[in-house]
């Protein structure tokens, strides 16, 4: 598939090179951002590595700024742990999505972009259809954080911090008040500091990704690879699917009864990505739908496109689908009543279609 940032922006009658300051506004625009007209599209590009553009979406930007804004006053956080935190989310999430990218890459598919989002971080990895090569890429991104998982544990262990390895997820705040962060000078305090903030963000995002099984968590397109591999991909994906249902509510249940508004938002997305997921796999989406999470994303680079291209796709996919079943019974009613029971209406849409087939056979 075409990928998004060939997408021209503008209409080829050339509207980018209107003069004015709305056609120069227009043409910094498309400038910066690499597709101005879709909002998915917002995103800055920060760096290039092996082949794989890392970009930054515009709203990531505006919700970093917020946060440390809103951890200045002193009944918060601080910014300096703000910094740290957001600091360590992004690069955590960024090399997960690499993880995917490498890995797609390794099962013999494409992969060339990552996108930064305020929730997490999309990987644009177009695998090869079939079961194992989508779960090496989906098992990619947890691996790398698993990975990281002995080297944090390892270097706490030598910063003194043995004590917070091991760490209640919903009472992190306090781990902070520990003893053993305040035993050092200033500079070793924000190292300390910096180092369980690491261990503490790639934790959570491995046992998110993986431990939750629903779309659109790694954990939801691993169950999915692995039903794919015995039941068939629709098959997979439906299964797939209600279980995400049942454990997106029974974890927006739980996110309610112990006050973590953190989960309700999570079970929230998820219930709305299963259900987005049960649309397309019926065939009534229209519009494309990207797949992200905290920290992993697995969608086609369709998926960035136009959203009235996508549309108008979607529109004639459900057109051709329509005739081709309508052709399916002309031809059942010729084979048990013959030729001569055809309506005027039924001669022509069979004389349509024979000579839409010879086209095509004469253009191939």
């Amino acid at each position: 598939m075409t990928p998004a940032r060939n997408h021209d922006p503008f209409d080829s009658d050339g509207q980018a090179g209107t003069s004015g300051g709305n056609g120069r506004f227009a043409r910094f625009f498309a400038r910066v951002f690499e597709n101005p007209d879709n909002p998915l599209g917002w995103s800055l590009k920060v760096f290039t590595a092996s082949g794989i553009a890392v970009r930054v979406h515009l709203f990531t930007i505006i919700f970093v700024l917020v946060e440390l804004l809103w951890s200045i006053p002193q009944k918060n956080i601080g910014i300096g742990f703000m910094a740290i935190a957001m600091t360590c989310l992004m690069l955590l999430v960024m090399l997960h999505e690499f993880g995917h990218c490498f890995a797609c890459r390794y099962a013999g598919g494409s992969a060339d972009r990552i996108v930064m989002l305020p929730i997490g971080g999309l990987a644009l990895c177009r695998p090869p259809e079939h079961w194992r090569a989508h779960l090496i890429t989906t098992a990619g991104g947890p691996l790398v954080n698993l990975a990281i998982l002995p080297l944090t544990c390892v270097t706490l262990w030598f910063a003194g911090l043995s004590s917070v390895i091991v760490f209640n997820p919903f009472a992190a705040s306090l781990v902070l008040t520990d003893p053993a962060f305040h035993s050092s000078s200033t500079f070793l305090f924000w190292v300390k500091v910096a180092l369980w903030w690491a261990h503490f963000v790639n934790i959570v995002l491995l046992g998110f990704n993986v431990l939750i099984p629903a779309y659109p968590m790694d954990g939801g397109r691993l169950l999915q690879s692995a039903l794919w591999s015995r039941m068939g991909h629709d098959r997979a994906t439906e299964v797939t699917i209600y279980v995400g249902f049942v454990v997106s509510g029974a974890l927006g249940v739980f996110g309610i009864a112990s006050n973590e508004s953190i989960l309700v938002v999570i079970a929230a997305f998820s219930l709305w990505t299963c259900w987005v997921e049960r649309k397309r796999l019926r065939g009534e989406v229209e519009l494309g739908s990207s797949d992200f999470a905290l920290g992993t994303a697995l969608g086609p680079a369709e998926d960035l496109e136009d959203p009235w291209t996508i549309r108008k796709r979607a529109k004639q996919r459900r057109a051709l689908a329509q005739e081709q079943r309508e052709l399916d019974r002309i031809l059942e009613k010729i084979n048990a009543t013959g030729m001569s029971s055809l309506t005027r209406r039924e001669k022509k849409t069979l004389k349509i279609a024979t000579e839409r087939k010879r086209k095509a056979d004469r253009g191939g």
